[in-house]
């Protein structure tokens, strides 16, 4: 593909020379969109006064310098442009075709049919742009009985039936208290594009994906759904026990809710373990003897594990039990996440700098791989980079832009 133009694009980028047209709303599409654009992609977030990303709100529910500070949007919006359109206006929607015949990918994560009332549905832009390559992440799909539903994560993990697994055994479950099912979603979308871009590069096709965010959850469920269908077993709260490890938990150590997470899997780190513990008299009894043995009486296990660890800092724990060849880990709350050292060093967060806030953390990518870069560059100020899309883009001169403005298209 040609270069694009823009001041974002950087060619020794894998995804360099691709234009996205970005509808992507509050996290899942948001987060898509991101991604592809570290890999190159010039990403267009269009945006609009009528109806402003709730990530950009926040809790701040001001307009001016105040939508560019909420951090969710600083992390969850970088690499993209911004250009505020009044897609609702007729004459918008004809603007967003244009620019659609100048891209190559659209993602939008709007309640089923909000697009199509506009005459932006994947049918009327394969229009005018026959190979695009569009990504719809609805909450349960564009049809069935479910698609008209309006939920966030927290709804979509419940409906998928995840929630059920979290919470302690034997009680009511407790749920994931985060947007687990958006983040998996758009880990799913991005797979998706990125089949459907090689599939295009092979055949010059387009496609449209339509991709449920409820179904992109249920892979993590594997073990639930067989254990109902072949054994009507139906899987309840698990809590951080284990089908395969033993010990397999989190466990107490010195100091107030301070916590360390350890993973024993082989009769091999079973030894190491015991040996970093100092071989004490119950590890040598029989119940303990085979990881079976152990899973079968796992609550007892706990408590001799948590008699020592409870005694021990979370970082000497992890660093010994390491050594050894142990899994373990430190808990982190919200005060240490930044200063951990292991975290630090794997660069985990990086300081991001905005012409608004200052200075500002970022979360890295989880991945680095060899001979592929990627890029960090902040979130868009609001309609930041409008000039540039209809100028340069759509080739609009400065009256016809100034009369775009009069009539409430742009803005």
């Amino acid at each position: 593909m040609a270069r694009r133009g823009g001041n974002l694009v950087m060619s020794n980028l894998p995804l360099a020379g691709y234009r996205v047209v970005d509808f992507g709303w509050v996290w899942a599409g948001t987060l898509l969109g991101s991604i592809l654009g570290s890999y190159g992609a010039e990403v267009i977030k269009m945006e609009s006064r009528r109806r402003i990303d709730g990530l950009r709100l926040g809790k701040v529910f001001k307009l001016g310098d105040e939508l560019e500070k909420n951090p969710y949007f600083l992390n969850l919006n970088r690499n993209k442009l911004s250009t505020r359109i009044n897609m609702a206006h007729e004459e918008g929607a004809r603007l967003i075709r244009e620019l659609v015949k100048k891209s190559d990918i659209v993602i939008e994560n709007f309640t089923p049919g909000t697009l199509k009332k506009r005459g932006l549905d994947y049918e009327s832009l394969a229009e005018v742009k026959p190979d695009i390559i569009m990504l719809s992440l609805s909450p349960m799909g564009q049809q069935g009985p479910l698609a008209n539903l309006v939920t966030y994560a927290p709804v979509i993990s419940a409906l998928s039936g995840i929630d059920s697994m979290v919470g302690y055994p034997g009680e009511n479950p407790i749920g994931f208290k985060h947007a687990y099912a958006d983040v998996v979603a758009s880990m799913s979308g991005l797979f998706s594009i990125l089949a459907a871009v090689r599939h295009h590069a092979q055949t010059g096709q387009g496609q449209y994906i339509d991709l449920s965010q409820g179904e992109a959850v249920m892979p993590f469920m594997g073990e639930a759904f067989l254990a109902s269908e072949m054994n009507n077993n139906v899987m309840g709260p698990q809590g951080n026990t284990s089908r395969t490890m033993a010990p397999h938990g989190v466990y107490p150590c010195i100091g107030d809710d301070k916590w360390v997470s350890i993973a024993v899997k082989t009769e091999e780190e079973w030894c190491s373990f015991c040996g970093v513990l100092g071989d004490p008299e119950w590890t040598k009894e029989d119940k303990f003897c085979t990881t079976a043995q152990r899973i079968a009486h796992v609550v007892e296990l706990d408590e001799h594990v948590a008699a020592w660890t409870k005694n021990h800092d979370k970082y000497e724990i992890t660093e010994l039990l390491q050594k050894a060849g142990v899994a373990a880990a430190p808990m982190l709350d919200s005060s240490e996440i930044l200063s951990d050292p292991h975290l630090k060093e794997r660069e985990v967060f990086v300081d991001g700098e905005h012409p608004v806030v200052d200075k500002t953390v970022l979360y890295n990518w989880p991945w680095k791989m060899n001979g592929v870069d990627s890029r960090m560059q902040r979130a868009p100020l609001f309609g930041e980079h409008s000039e540039y899309v209809f100028s340069e883009i759509l080739g609009f001169s400065q009256e016809e832009i100034e009369n775009l403005k009069e009539q409430e298209v742009i803005y």
